[in-house]
């Protein structure tokens, strides 16, 4: 998720204490000025929650929060999806692979959390249809099930 999202309204005080969590329609914030930072953008809004006084900033809410390299989940995105190996993403980025496997886990947590905001709401309106598929990751010894379940009028 990008900065641009967020630029105009919080969409909540990110203070887990806070009062406004609990009734967001009394939640009040304000303006304070902005921080330079290196990497784009390059001016960064800051905030300030009106109930429990905590300042936040719009980059608060960026799936790059406290990354030092921002530019690295594109990147591996791409690449995962081209089925890369860690090494070898690791070797394209100049990172180490396990930040390649740690950001490959960050990236899978934002996935879900996408997921789980645009489920469809309700009960499934068609039949589901269920089949699987199963192979041997190691040996006969680690088998891998792969089950799969679609709606049988939509696919």
């Amino acid at each position: 998720m990008s900065n641009l999202a967020f630029r105009r309204r919080p969409p909540f005080c990110p203070n887990p204490d806070c009062d406004s969590r609990t009734n967001p329609t009394t939640w009040r914030f304000q303006r304070k000025g902005f921080y330079p930072r290196n990497q784009p953008p390059h001016r960064i809004q800051r905030y300030r929650c009106s109930q429990c006084g905590r300042y936040f900033s719009s980059q608060t809410f960026a799936t790059t929060y406290w990354l030092r390299r921002p530019d690295l989940p594109r990147k591996l995105l791409l690449r995962l999806l081209a089925c890369s190996a860690y090494r070898q993403i690791a070797r394209e980025a100049r990172c180490a692979p396990t930040t390649a496997m740690r950001q490959a886990a960050r990236l899978a947590r934002h996935a879900l959390l996408y997921l789980r905001r645009h489920h469809p709401a309700g009960p499934l309106e068609e039949p589901l249809v269920i089949d699987g598929f199963e192979s041997f990751a190691f040996s006969q010894y680690h088998p891998l099930h792969l089950n799969l379940g679609v709606g049988a009028r939509s696919h």
